[in-house]
């Protein structure tokens, strides 16, 4: 008589889960090892803020960049096992970030840390895109996103009680255990909370993800704990609005008229069903929280932050002037930039601080850091390669949907923004970019059955 098979535990179950091995956790994946190194790095970007304020406040400076050693070491191995991610978006970013830093180190500002600090951007991170997009799997991104649906209850209500306390409250601490707080431009005596991350623009990134979980697994076949889903919607749907952000709602609202598309394009009955019922669910939920006291502040804190950013205007015009003008308004500056600039890292927040002084010195959008940092030669030239790269992508997400998948075309919501806009200059705003189009790029071998 046979003996029973060993059952794995549930620590090598979690392990197999979170390194992509669905089928046994002694097995190995290939690039086993960068898998786990994403895995981290999507961790640290999660909950580098955590540390900052909460954990380890004393390491508040050096835990800024704790995604750096990891990124070389990501590189490192994808070197060492001979992954085939080099590409010309990468060969571009190398050649043309190496000449701005000669030129910052020799012409320019001349500070060397303040100089590596904005080289790390292209030289680092801006690969890791085409590993993770190499390494990951669909398997993988549903994992992320069963991941993400676990945390997003958990984040709401972390967000509640922060928007409801003190800025004085532990739960509001700020960078380096800063007992002021961690929230910032006040409306009706509230600040915008910042969640597990450093700032608030780490939340408004979380959310637009919870966004993709949400509607993919509610939309999909792809299996996910039905009650889990429920609770995150639901929590997401209370919280945006004591989020006080435009940037997550807009956002938001922009992965959702992505899956609407996505449906119409599948053009199934019973994809149909699930979006009116989904659509459904969220009247009835908007219902049930008209009747709580908190969200009822929430709204009218949202509408004054709305009121305060248009100075009259409407809220279509808020949200689409402010993009259209970070996006095109240092375009149509570029006469004022010279043709080389040395000021590489100058442009950033870090950056001043490691020059002694604080605030941008360049400018608050992504276009005018680029341009503003590297000249207009090379400013067009970095620019220029991730606007290629957005357009290619597009491509890449028209052809998944004539397989009519959906997963690929709600991280195109994220992946738009995250190249077109994105403040590259903040490590947070680098990190999900990195992560999102990463994810984006994985998503695309999905096979169209499974949607």
């Amino acid at each position: 008589m046979h003996s029973p098979l060993p059952q794995p535990s549930l620590i090598a179950k979690t392990r197999a889960m979170l390194t992509g091995d669905e089928n046994t956790s002694n097995s190995k994946t290939p690039y086993h090892s960068i898998k786990i190194a994403i895995w981290i790095y999507f961790g640290l970007w999660l909950f580098e803020g955590s540390l900052r304020k909460w954990i380890l406040p004393e390491l508040a400076t050096p835990l800024l960049v704790v995604r750096d050693p990891l990124a070389i070491g990501i590189l490192f191995m994808a070197f060492k096992q001979q992954l085939p991610f080099l590409n010309r978006y990468i060969y571009v970013a190398w050649i043309s970030t190496v000449i701005a830093a000669i030129i910052t180190l020799t012409m320019g500002h001349k500070n060397l840390f303040a100089s590596l600090f904005g080289a790390r951007i292209m030289l680092l991170h801006f690969p890791l895109i085409f590993i993770i997009g190499k390494v990951f799997t669909k398997i993988d991104i549903e994992k992320v996103g069963r991941i993400v649906l676990l945390l997003t209850p958990l984040m709401s209500v972390l967000v509640a009680l922060q928007f409801n306390s003190p800025q004085s409250a532990w739960v509001n601490r700020g960078v380096g255990g800063d007992s002021n707080g961690a929230g910032f431009d006040e409306i009706l005596g509230y600040y915008r909370p910042p969640g597990t991350f450093s700032f608030i623009i780490g939340l408004s990134s979380f959310y637009p993800l919870a966004a993709v979980s949400v509607l993919y697994f509610w939309l999909s076949k792809a299996a996910c704990n039905r009650l889990v889903l429920f609770l995150a919607a639901a929590s997401m749907l209370f919280v945006l609005p004591l989020t006080i952000s435009r940037a997550a709602v807009f956002w938001v609202l922009a992965v959702g008229v992505a899956a609407i598309l996505g449906v119409f394009i599948q053009n199934k009955t019973v994809t149909y069903l699930k979006l009116f019922i989904l659509i459904l669910i969220i009247g009835l939920l908007f219902l049930v929280f008209e009747n709580s006291a908190l969200f009822q502040v929430g709204l009218e804190v949202f509408s004054a932050r709305i009121e305060k950013a248009n100075h009259g205007e409407t809220l279509k015009e808020s949200f689409g002037l402010r993009m259209l003008d970070q996006l095109i308004g240092p375009l149509l500056q570029l006469k004022n930039y010279p043709l080389i600039d040395g000021r590489l890292g100058m442009g950033t927040i870090a950056g001043a601080a490691l020059m002694g002084k604080s605030g941008f010195l360049i400018s608050e959008d992504e276009v005018g850091r680029l341009f503003g940092e590297r000249g207009l030669i090379l400013g067009l030239i970095v620019y220029g390669c991730r606007a290629v790269l957005l357009i290619f992508l597009g491509i890449d997400v028209l052809k998944s949907l004539v397989k009519k998948q959906l997963l690929p075309l709600l991280y195109f919501a994220l992946v738009f923004f995250c190249l077109s806009r994105q403040q590259w200059g903040s490590p947070t705003c680098l990190g999900f970019s990195v992560i999102a189009t990463g994810f984006f790029i994985a998503s695309l071998k999905t096979p169209s059955k499974t949607i």
